[in-house]
């Protein structure tokens, strides 16, 4: 498909001129339909351990130390962090009947608010882009979006992941906003729900501004105030929780790298959190901080011994904000061929080490794509202009003649 057929050229007409008129409408409708499809079928199949956790936190047991404080020390298990608990604990006391609808039904909503995020961010990185072709791309790229989302709201019910996922949404339409606080407390909220959402802390970096030393500082002191009360409880939480390991699929890349252990590698969590970490850094440096999303989650699959269904959420939302914004006047076709490779290959309908290729050749290509030139918006800096010049250096567009203070600004990261 050449580059003349992405283009949109041709005005939508009736049905589809409602679609695009009223995306949020078919979204919404999208997301209730793959929630009652699920229903009938397998669903909700990890919330039980969202609902002991909060259960062994708020109502421990009597005797034994398998609860209060001691719960994710002795619940290694347990592989989210402390807010997913507190944000799990009204649905778990709940009656089981209700409260699993009522956390699938939040977490499908959460995925609506995520594509709300990263629309806004869209918007406020290209406004001049015509309204009626940013509606078109949206709609094609959130189509899936939403459809895979439904492995973490209704498959699993991941409360952490969605929180985790979302949080990280709300933080780069924060950024394209410019405000560095609120995106602080976004990645902040989503590290302290799912540990490795802290890979897309530099995203707080991107934005120019007073005391932006203290952002990351920020994000590691909330987070460590979340997990401080355990640790003081039980000093061996942290390792507890860090030892804990999973089977090396057979289909993972990670066996295409030639790690063939049964179990998850000793170095696979620590090189998934720096080498996250680095190339978050790397591509705010460049001002591409549009790519950190899609770049982490890349390097994390890569080398993660798991493969599971709810992974395509996470990866197709960080490609969907690489495509909208350093993609313009494209189809966000690899938002597409992301979610559909990620859901095939975490399927038996092809031999696993085709799975593991293909899975390998996904994310290795997505990395080196995060860190290629866009092909409209230039690369951008992090300095603090005025006026329509401020504008387009944070949304990746350097104004003409700029050169010198990009030159300069891309040091200052």
């Amino acid at each position: 498909m050449n580059a003349r057929a992405l283009r949109f050229t041709s005005p939508p007409t009736g049905a589809r001129d409602a679609i695009v008129r009223h995306p949020w409408l078919f979204l919404l409708a999208a997301s209730a339909v793959t929630l009652v499809v699920q229903l009938p079928w397998r669903h909700a199949t990890s919330w039980h351990y969202f609902a002991d956790a909060a259960h062994l936190l708020f109502s421990p047991p009597v005797t034994g130390p398998e609860g209060g404080l001691d719960v994710f020390a002795t619940h290694p298990q347990f592989q989210f962090g402390p807010l997913a608990v507190l944000a799990a604990a009204p649905f778990a006391y709940l009656r089981p009947s209700i409260g699993i609808i009522a956390v699938m039904l939040a977490g499908s909503a959460l995925g609506v608010v995520a594509v709300a995020a990263i629309a806004d961010t869209t918007r406020r990185v290209a406004p001049e882009e015509r309204r009626a072709m940013f509606r078109r791309r949206l709609m094609f790229g959130a189509l899936p979006l939403v459809l895979v989302w439904s492995d973490i709201s209704a498959r699993t019910a991941h409360l952490d992941d969605a929180i985790a996922l979302t949080a990280t949404a709300c933080a780069l339409s924060a950024t394209s906003r410019r405000r560095p606080w609120l995106a602080t407390a976004a990645i902040a909220v989503a590290a302290a729900a799912k540990p490795w959402a802290i890979v897309f802390a530099p995203i707080v970096l991107a934005m120019p501004g007073p005391r932006r030393s203290l952002r990351l500082p920020m994000i590691a002191a909330f987070v460590s105030l979340t997990w401080l009360p355990f640790v003081i409880d039980e000093p061996s939480t942290l390792q507890a929780a860090g030892s804990f390991k999973i089977a090396n699929a057979a289909s993972s890349a990670l066996r295409v790298l030639g790690a063939t252990d049964a179990l998850t590698p000793n170095w696979v969590r620590p090189a998934q959190i720096i080498g996250g970490l680095l190339i978050a850094l790397l591509l705010v440096r460049r001002g591409q901080w549009h790519s950190v999303v899609m770049a982490g989650l890349a390097f994390r699959l890569m080398l993660d011994p798991a493969v599971h269904h709810y992974y395509a959420a996470g990866l197709t939302l960080g490609v969907l904000v690489w495509e909208l914004n350093m993609r313009r006047a494209h189809l966000p076709v690899a938002t597409v061929t992301t979610a559909i490779l990620l859901e095939a290959t975490s399927s038996a309908i092809q031999p696993a080490g085709l799975a593991g290729a293909l899975r390998l050749a996904l994310t290795a290509s997505l990395l080196i794509a995060a860190f290629a030139k866009p092909t409209r918006p230039g690369r951008s800096s992090n300095t603090q202009q005025n006026g329509t010049d401020e504008h387009r250096i944070i949304s990746g567009s350097p104004p003409a003649g700029s050169q010198a203070a990009l030159s300069v600004t891309t040091r200052d990261c």
